[in-house]
């Protein structure tokens, strides 16, 4: 199946010919992060696909963005990323625990609580 969520992570993000290599690594670990979520439960195998894709591609992403420059400024004129990456990755992160968790929303809940 990593095959299968490399492949999708990879049309998600793009990865060029030098990440290709980091993201079927983090394709791997996101499989067995959404395995473990999902022991237990009767979760399709399609579902699971895509979560851990999603997370693969979410965690490339913040890769990426971490290793560039914060800032660069040449005289008056200053750059500065526009954090468009981060913002991906924590909605692709969202949607793919959405995915493993529809009933639960965010996974918050209170328990032990009489109502």
């Amino acid at each position: 199946m990593t095959d299968k969520i490399f492949a999708i992570a990879d049309g998600l993000c793009g990865a060029g010919e030098e990440e290709r290599e980091l993201l079927r690594i983090l394709a791997s670990a996101a499989e067995s992060r959404v395995r473990k979520a999902s022991e237990g439960t009767d979760t399709a195998e399609d579902i699971l696909a895509c979560a851990a894709a999603w997370l693969a591609a979410a965690d490339l992403l913040t890769a990426r963005s971490a290793a560039r420059v914060e800032r660069i400024t040449v005289g008056e004129v200053s750059l500065s990323p526009d954090g468009a990456e981060s913002s991906r990755a924590e909605a692709l992160r969202r949607q793919a625990w959405r995915l493993l968790n529809p009933a639960g929303g965010d996974g918050f809940a209170f328990l032990g609580v009489r109502g």
